[in-house]
């Protein structure tokens, strides 16, 4: 399965109108994640919107057992290890080329809308024989 960014977004509504053309696209709202560290953002996309919302400020390793020094440096923002932005977004299914690339959107406020491509929904219409696309019948 192939994950991707389709498009980093200032708003809120930029982000819903790409996820809308994605779903006229065919893709399900399995497929589609929306990553940000802005709340208000991600909370407007998740009441328009059937996409999965992920605030990466809440994304961390449950079983991860910090020593002093790491909570310290992960207070003092020098994380570069599992709570680090890049490595959410390759928790979330990004490369680590693609993760490292778009860290810094994240880090700038950004909405990522992202893509986990299983194929699209086919369209009924298209793959029933029995039925006619020209005339819907």
């Amino acid at each position: 399965m192939r994950v991707e960014v389709k498009g980093v977004y200032e708003t809120a509504e930029e982000a819903i109108r790409a996820i809308e053309k994605l779903r006229r696209e065919g893709k399900t709202a399995e497929q589609v994640t929306i990553a940000s560290k802005k709340e208000l953002a991600l909370g407007k996309v998740a009441r328009e919107t059937d996409a999965h919302v992920q605030d990466l400020d809440e994304l961390e390793d449950p079983d991860r057992d910090d020593g002093f020094f790491d909570k310290v440096k992960n207070v003092l923002g020098g994380a570069s290890g599992p709570d680090s932005d890049g490595q959410k977004l390759e928790d979330l299914g990004l490369n680590e080329e693609d993760a490292s690339r778009f860290e810094e959107d994240v880090q700038n406020g950004n909405i990522l809308v992202i893509v986990k491509d299983m194929g699209t929904v086919p369209n009924a219409a298209a793959t029933d024989d029995t039925r006619d696309p020209r005339t819907g019948g």
